[in-house]
């Protein structure tokens, strides 16, 4: 099981045979595991004041990231995948 959260899309089309079509499309943004029949730990990682984000109009600090760890995209928004 897992659990999504994003939008339905719903649209509608005239397939080669003319006949009309509706497709409901999930535009997932976070994908996760469902803990219906799991456990799971919630440990709270502590942030140096080197890892906080930049405030508003400041340069962002040099990244430190463990290996391994990919870097978000231009966007801001990790890689969904």
């Amino acid at each position: 099981r897992v659990i999504v959260n994003g939008r339905l899309k719903q649209r509608t089309f005239d397939d080669k045979e003319g006949q009309r079509r509706t497709v409901v499309e999930v535009d997932a943004e976070e994908v996760a595991a469902s803990l219906t029949y799991a456990k799971a730990a919630v440990t709270k990682v502590t942030r140096s004041a080197d890892d906080a984000p930049p405030r508003q109009g400041q340069a962002p600090a040099a990244e430190s990231r463990p290996a391994g760890q990919a870097q978000a995209p231009a966007g801001g928004e990790p890689h969904p995948f």
